[in-house]
């Protein structure tokens, strides 16, 4: 049983003297790959990626106007018939329903669109077309045409 018993603890003896050895090489080669890895990083962060320009070409200006005035005769107004100036303003519930559902999540493109662009203007007139529309077909149908 001894020599079993020494032969265990030579061999844990020989074990441990082997990974004290390879414990400060594996640190360093674990510090060497962090700071690979720091390097790669800060390599990849670099200037931020260029931002979508303020201006809005004539193309996607007209889609979003086309896409806000199909929002609103379809979903908007079996809700809602009739908006005031402070729902339309920037900001407003309105603005805010529209903007997300044709996907302007960027506050400044939001803003341009909404207020220098004529998104506002679109929204408001046609709720306006969309309630004369009603108004005339239940004139129609009260005069039985």
């Amino acid at each position: 049983m001894k020599l079993g018993a020494s032969i265990l603890t030579n061999t844990w003896a020989a074990l441990l003297r082997d990974i004290g050895h390879l414990v400060p090489s594996l640190m360093s080669d674990r510090m060497d790959d962090n700071k690979r890895a720091e390097e790669g990083c800060n390599a990849r962060r670099g200037p931020p990626p260029p931002m979508l320009p303020e201006h809005v070409s004539k193309h996607t200006l007209a889609d979003w106007k086309d896409s806000a005035a199909s929002y609103v005769r379809q979903q908007l107004f079996d809700k809602k018939q009739f908006v005031t100036d402070k729902e339309l303003m920037f900001g407003g519930t309105i603005q805010e329903l529209v903007c997300s559902d044709i996907n302007i999540s960027d506050g400044k493109r939001a803003q341009i669109f909404w207020d220098e662009k004529g998104g506002k203007e679109t929204v408001r007139n046609t709720f306006r077309r969309k309630r004369q529309a009603a108004q005339n077909a239940m004139k129609i149908a009260f005069r039985g045409k």
